[in-house]
């Protein structure tokens, strides 16, 4: 597989490496279990892209506050579908009254919603079958669940992604261009697993799949909410054929 070296080009060598392999498993709360192929997860990419494209104009430079449950996988097509299209996300841990203002906000919560003064704002339903936001949905806020899979299965980029720009940036001051934002690889073609549930920091559970995929790699991810036994961990990536090395 060819070295990459930005967001934008990781999806491209994933597909023309192997389509249907599957690039991202995630277990989360509820004993969910979600796989993506490269095609999948391309896919909802692209529709993510498309909607922030169609319904904000955001283009270069414009900033994506995503507000979603650490390591969700909801979380992962939406970063890369900001990078795609040139712009920068931003995390937080700030409260609600102190979030900082973006061009868009991306949250699951349905008062940061109401409460934001972001010009698009998606309110996102992280269960995996939902086909609706199931509670009250504020005014002029789009429902992720209902409206996303409406958008184009094309994606036409307007203008091309600079990688010099800053792609992530944190509330701490830590930011990353869309050059240094892909860690590298920790071995080829390897599957890694990644636990939401421990210390690991947001940033960290957005970057590093992003160095396990240039290399050619696969991703388990578990994100239940609280740290699962250590028996548990050990059957699950033993099911999902983690390398034992990582």
């Amino acid at each position: 597989m060819t070295a990459v070296t930005t967001p934008r080009d990781i999806l491209r060598a994933l597909l023309a490496d192997n389509p249907t392999r599957p690039r991202l498993t995630w277990y989360g709360p509820a004993d969910e279990r979600i796989e993506l192929s490269a095609r999948v997860l391309d896919n909802w990419v692209t529709k993510a892209a498309n909607l922030l494209l169609e319904e904000g104009d955001v283009t270069t430079g414009d900033t994506v506050l995503l507000d979603l449950p650490r390591g969700h996988w909801r979380g992962v097509y939406w970063s890369l579908a900001t990078w795609t299209i040139g712009a920068t996300l931003v995390l937080t841990e700030a409260e609600i009254d102190a979030l900082p203002a973006t061009d868009v906000l991306i949250t699951h919560r349905a008062e940061v919603a109401e409460r934001s003064t972001a010009p698009l704002r998606i309110l996102v339903t992280p269960a995996a079958l939902a086909r609706r936001y199931p509670g009250a949905m504020p005014i002029d806020v789009l429902d992720e669940a209902a409206d996303l899979s409406t958008y184009g299965d094309l994606l036409i980029v307007p203008t091309p992604t600079e990688s010099h720009r800053i792609a992530l940036t944190c509330d701490d001051g830590t930011s990353w261009t869309g050059e240094d934002l892909v860690p590298a690889a920790p071995a080829a073609g390897v599957r890694v697993h990644l636990d939401a549930d421990t210390e690991v920091s947001a940033t960290a559970l957005l970057r590093a799949p992003l160095g396990i995929w240039a290399g050619g790699g696969s991703v388990v991810l578990t994100a239940t909410g609280s740290p699962l036994p250590a028996s548990r961990i050990a059957m699950i990536r033993h099911a999902e054929g983690v390398d034992p090395a990582q």
